[in-house]
């Protein structure tokens, strides 16, 4: 996602992920996240991109030097990433 911007902000112990510029995504298809502790990706929420920008609880615990990461998964979501990141950053 190329032109998408994301951060993640961390407010009593509850992250949340707010982007924008989200590119559309097809009907059969979500984004998900991901927490990834040392190399293992946790699922952590899913959302579809809508128009203007988005918040999003991030469901799984974050700590420092964590990634999170976004991923285009099957509709429902995946046990384990299935993409490349669109979206991805250390913490």
């Amino acid at each position: 996602a190329q032109q998408a911007k994301a951060e993640v902000m961390i407010h009593d112990d509850q992250a949340v992920l707010m982007a924008d510029d989200m590119p559309p995504v097809p009907e059969d298809r979500t984004c998900q996240i991901w927490v990834i502790e040392n190399d293992v990706p946790k699922p952590s929420g899913l959302f579809k991109p809508g128009e203007g920008p988005i918040a999003v609880v991030v469901e799984y615990p974050v700590d420092r030097g964590d990634t999170v990461a976004v991923t285009l998964e099957p509709e429902g979501g995946s046990r384990k990433p299935t993409t490349d990141p669109m979206l991805a950053a250390k913490l």
